[in-house]
């Protein structure tokens, strides 16, 4: 909730590309013809700050043409990448704390902060996006309902009042889905597939030699979040639509399995656990029991779930205890002896 309002005149860019499509944009909303200096003189005499929303499809030519506006009027953009104007001051909309987040589901709903009310914003990772539209379904069919629904899929909130593009979650990152090039959705798709935080190193043993260029790409649009520890991660309904489209995954299981062999080697030989190893269970785990992947790799993985097996006490990093670790029943001993670490 804005603290005060602010006086503004509000230029609606979803539907505009180029810089002649958003010359007209502006001067209509100015109300002079669609030529720039006409728009210069209207902007910078108009009084009150442009609002340009959706700034993140316009061309080179459009945002050229938005920058030279601002250097005669403040425009305040909202855009899923900056605008790359001089002087340019660019705030990242963050998720909302814990309790905010909280507050604005009940608020937008009506109903009680509960226990499922709590699992639901955090289920939308306190998105305040996810949360309206979630809030919007929630009258209807309660809070228990809603947070069962929103475990097999986030597409459930849906808001008719919106445009197209808000109207689900889904749609919103279709949105930004539609906006990144190649390489940028190859690497969104393959960081997806990673059950817990990944460094730099593993993202481009997935991806490949371009990854830092692509992820910093992804960043910058919000898609691919970067923990104190350089450690990435995805928002959860990004990695849920994220995972709807291939990929190699025989090349996200060779990179997690040769992150975790070495690793697994050294507590064999009686070695202390890597944080590492800990950290990569859950992606041994679904290389192990889920992902289509070779024969091969799905063996070598649960060889390195095999070794985590044979240490008991671990502990976090944080030190708090590790609830025991199981391997499946069917796991051959004879790839540990082919393996030469028996």
């Amino acid at each position: 909730t804005l603290a005060r309002k602010i006086e503004a005149t509000w230029i609606e860019l979803a539907n505009q590309r180029t810089s002649a499509e958003v010359l007209a944009a502006f001067a209509s909303t100015l109300g002079v013809e669609a030529d720039e200096t006409a728009v210069l003189r209207a902007a910078e005499t108009r009084g009150t700050r442009l609002v340009a929303d959706n700034v993140e499809q316009v061309d080179d030519g459009g945002r050229a043409l938005i920058v030279r506006i601002a250097a005669v009027a403040p425009i305040l953009g909202t855009s899923r990448d900056a605008l790359g104007a001089p002087g340019e001051v660019a705030i990242e909309i963050a998720p909302l704390p814990a309790d905010e987040a909280l507050a604005l589901y009940t608020q937008l709903s009506g109903l009680h902060a509960d226990d499922d009310a709590r699992a639901i914003v955090t289920r939308l990772d306190a998105l305040p996006l996810a949360i309206e539209l979630a809030a919007a379904r929630a009258p209807l069919l309660g809070s228990a309902a809603l947070r069962a629904r929103l475990e097999q899929s986030f597409d459930v909130p849906r808001d008719k009042g919106r445009v197209a593009r808000h109207a689900t979650l889904q749609a919103a990152i279709a949105w930004s889905w539609d906006l990144l090039d190649d390489e940028e959705k190859r690497a969104l798709v393959a960081c997806a597939r990673f059950e817990a935080p990944f460094d730099a190193a593993l993202a481009e043993a997935a991806i490949g030699a371009d990854a830092l260029d692509a992820l910093d790409g992804l960043r910058k649009r919000a898609l691919v979040r970067v923990d104190p520890e350089h450690r990435f991660r995805l928002f959860e309904a990004v990695r849920a639509f994220a995972r709807m489209q291939p990929t190699d995954l025989e090349r996200h299981a060779r990179a997690v399995v040769e992150r975790v062999e070495p690793l697994a080697l050294a507590v064999r030989r009686g070695e202390a656990v890597d944080a590492e190893l800990i950290r990569r269970r859950p992606d041994l785990v679904e290389l192990a029991t889920n992902a289509p992947v070779s024969t091969a790799l799905r063996a070598r993985a649960r060889l390195a779930l095999a070794a985590l097996q044979s240490v008991t006490g671990l502990h976090k990093p944080d030190g708090t205890a590790i609830a025991g670790i199981e391997v499946h029943a069917d796991l051959d001993v004879r790839l540990t002896i082919a393996k030469g670490v028996a």
